[in-house]
Parts: structure tokens; C-alpha cells; sequence
């Protein structure tokens, strides 16, 4: 039941996209598009038909000779528009090529650290009897499929964050996109280093940046201007417009108009685009609710800024 698309290009079986049984049971209209997102970087510019080269000799024929002349003069300059069409596709898919195996490399690097974390998180867990709240028998997973995945293993099992449904735009989008996989995994950790901040917060003087630099706990997020913010720049919290989008939801114990300003945000990826997603979230750790409530998940276009 589980698919992998081999696109064109010499590599590695397994570098090839895959998805799993279940995400192609479960959700087949997204396991289509997102192959249709993919297929479509490598779809060529398309020549004139065949039956072009047939009916341009006749043509030729029944015009003039100065259409003759310019007939043959555009053919000229479209071989030669060709040609160029063809290196800049072949400079393309080499591009393409090399986007693709750099994204597999990363995704086996994030693997691999993934499972590391998960290890010295068991050790710790056996060492202090503690552990995630979790069936028994079961636990999370290092790494998931897609955005739509973390955001429900989040709401099932992450007790100290909150995701509500009104938080989440656009995962439909993100999950089709070529990065999917790799955003997906990003926003898997992140909300997990929310969650454990959040459990930790009691005990812990500082605020989630303070926590990710000095915590020393497993599940952290990089405290780096490149990965995470605490507040939003002057200028874009001195625009009406942009602020307003930034008045996200929230457990209403927290605000009773079920709305609050949130500027701390993870930057899941640095590129992407406006589709480069992100996770706004407030710190009610010390509040009523004793939890990081996440107002936002989501391609960067719909929280713009002033370069935006």
C-alpha cells in the first residue's frame, strides 16, 4: 500500500520520494497532490508537435518566397530558442537533482539526530522514573510524514501545548510541497521542545529562549536569531495591519476575548518562500493554564512582515 515516486535523474533508489501505507490510505488525495507537486518541477517545456515537421514543407509551398524566406528565418531563431530551452532545462534538472539528494542528506541527518535524542531521552527517563504520559507499549514517533501528522500527535499526546483547530492553516499546502517531509519533522520538534519547556517551566527561572540555551534538556529548540524569535522588529509591530494578524487564538482563561497578541515564533525553514512555515505561540507557563499555547501553524504569507 505505501508509494514512492522515482523522478528522473541518477540517484539512489531510496532517495526517492516515499510515502507510507498509511498516509496514502488515510489521506489519498493528499498522497496525489503531493506527488503532483513534485512531478511538476521536472516537467519539461514542450516542442512543436510532430506533425509540425510534416505540414512545414507545404508551407513552403503554396507562399511566396519572401514568406519562404521569413519562414525560414523564424525556424533559425526558433532552433536556436530551442537549444537554449534545452540547456537551461538540463542546467534545471542538474539543479533539481542536486535540491533533491541535498534534501535526502539532511533528512537522513535529522533522522539520525532524531533517534539520538530519543535514546538519551529513555536513558534519562529510566534514570529519573519519568518519561512522557503515554500508553504503555507505546511511544512517540522520531520522525512523521507530514505536517498534518504533527499537529495530531501534538493535540493526542503533548499534554503542556495547545494547538487549537483554528490555529492551523494552509497544512494541506504545506504538506504537498516538496519540503514537506522536512518541514514536517522541523514542526514535530518544535512543539515537542514547547511541550517540554512547558513541564519544565515550573522549575526554570527563564523564558523558552533562556531555556533552549541553558535548560541542558533533550528536546530543544536552536536559540538562534536564524530559528527563533521572541518578538517581532518595531516596524512591524508599529503597522496596524501587521499586528492585527498577529492577534492569534487562545484558551479563553488566558484572554477571555479568546485572543491575544503573540511575537514569539519558531522559524521551521529559512527558505521556502512565503510557504516557509512557522509556529507562533504565547508562554502561559506562569498563567492560569500552566501551557504554551500555539496560535498559529502555517506558511509565512499569511503573518506578514514588512519585507513580505
Amino acid at each position: 500500500g505505501a508509494a514512492r515516486l522515482y523522478l528522473p535523474g541518477d540517484r539512489a533508489p531510496w532517495r526517492h520520494r516515499y510515502l507510507t501505507a498509511e498516509v496514502v490510505r488515510r489521506r489519498p488525495r493528499e498522497a496525489g497532490e503531493r506527488f503532483a507537486r513534485l512531478l511538476a518541477r521536472f516537467i519539461p517545456a514542450r516542442r512543436a508537435p510532430g506533425v509540425y515537421a510534416t505540414i512545414r514543407p507545404l508551407l513552403r509551398r503554396v507562399r511566396a518566397d519572401t514568406d519562404a524566406d521569413l519562414l525560414e528565418l523564424a525556424q533559425i531563431e526558433i532552433d536556436e530558442k530551442n537549444q537554449r530551452i534545452d540547456e537551461l532545462q538540463r542546467q534545471l534538472q542538474e539543479a533539481d537533482d542536486r535540491y533533491v539528494d541535498v534534501m535526502a542528506d539532511q533528512e537522513e541527518l535529522e533522522l539520525e539526530l532524531a533517534r539520538e535524542r530519543h535514546k538519551v531521552r529513555d536513558l534519562l527517563g529510566r534514570l529519573d522514573g519519568g518519561g512522557d504520559d503515554l500508553p504503555p507499549g507505546w511511544e512517540l514517533p522520531v520522525m512523521v510524514e507530514s505536517v498534518s501528522e504533527a499537529v495530531e500527535l501534538a493535540r493526542r499526546h503533548l499534554g503542556h501545548v495547545v494547538v487549537p483547530e483554528e490555529a492551523c492553516r494552509d497544512l494541506d499546502t504545506l504538506d504537498a510541497a516538496l519540503e514537506s517531509r522536512q518541514w514536517a519533522n522541523g514542526i514535530w520538534r518544535g512543539l515537542r521542545a514547547l511541550d517540554a519547556y512547558a513541564r519544565d517551566a515550573a522549575g526554570f527561572a527563564g523564558g523558552f529562549w533562556e531555556w533552549c540555551e541553558h535548560g541542558g534538556a533533550v528536546d530543544t529548540w536552536p536559540a538562534t536569531t536564524k530559528k527563533l524569535a521572541m518578538r517581532e522588529s518595531e516596524t512591524v509591530m508599529s503597522k496596524e495591519r501587521l499586528r492585527r494578524c498577529r492577534e492569534l487564538p487562545v484558551d479563553r482563561r488566558v484572554d477571555p476575548s479568546g485572543q491575544i497578541l503573540m511575537e514569539a515564533h519558531l522559524k521551521i525553514a529559512e527558505g521556502g518562500g512565503d510557504l516557509a512555515p512557522r509556529i507562533y505561540f504565547y508562554d502561559d507557563t506562569k498563567g492560569p493554564t500552566g501551557k504554551v499555547h500555539v496560535g498559529f501553524v502555517g506558511p509565512h504569507h499569511h503573518l506578514p512582515n514588512t519585507k513580505a
